[in-house]
């Protein structure tokens, strides 16, 4: 006799990247199972947001917790890690070295968009990870103000150089 999979609670692993990324919304049953329901690639923008959404209304569970773990995968995260917070999704971001220590406490070598989905939905489901919340906009601009200035400095260290190799030139046609 098959016992059905009653859903205690789900989580979608997200492996982000710069135009797509690819979700595995995972479930863990009242006797300890773990089950992937799906994995799905998607585009990393506002249309693929809405498909992804679409996908976990099909997929999921309704009436049993529903939670997201993704890795802060440089800014590609952000705009998708907003727009789950905008939902009201619960939310985990965890670090790059934390994920990839999971995975290796998994005995996973290989390495591919969709088993990273799945491990970061299981260690969703295994572990208590810390809720996300956005950073203020006043570190935000900081950040990117700060970028950018980083990039002008290499840029006019760049010219400099440019410039003193012009000058050695022509000294030395004189």
């Amino acid at each position: 006799m098959m016992t059905q999979h009653k859903v205690l609670t789900q989580n979608v692993g997200i492996d982000i990247a710069k135009d797509s990324f690819v979700a595995c919304i995972s479930s863990l049953s009242f006797d300890r199972d773990i089950k992937v329901v799906s994995v799905q690639d998607f585009k990393n923008n506002t249309e693929g947001f809405i498909t992804f959404s679409d996908w976990i209304h099909q997929h999921a569970v309704a009436d049993s917790g529903l939670c997201f773990t993704m890795e802060a995968t440089g800014v590609y995260y952000e705009q998708l890690a907003h727009y789950l917070f905008v939902e009201n999704h619960e939310l985990s971001v965890v670090q790059p070295t934390q994920a990839s220590n999971y995975k290796k406490s998994e005995s996973q070598s290989s390495k591919t968009d969709k088993l990273d989905a799945k491990s970061l939905a299981r260690m969703g489901l295994e572990r208590k990870l810390e809720p996300w919340k956005p950073t203020s906009e006043y570190y935000m601009l900081l950040r990117d103000l700060t970028r950018e200035r980083s990039t002008l400095k290499k840029d006019q260290t760049r010219l400099k150089n440019q410039l003193h190799a012009l000058l050695c030139t022509l000294c030395a046609k004189t």
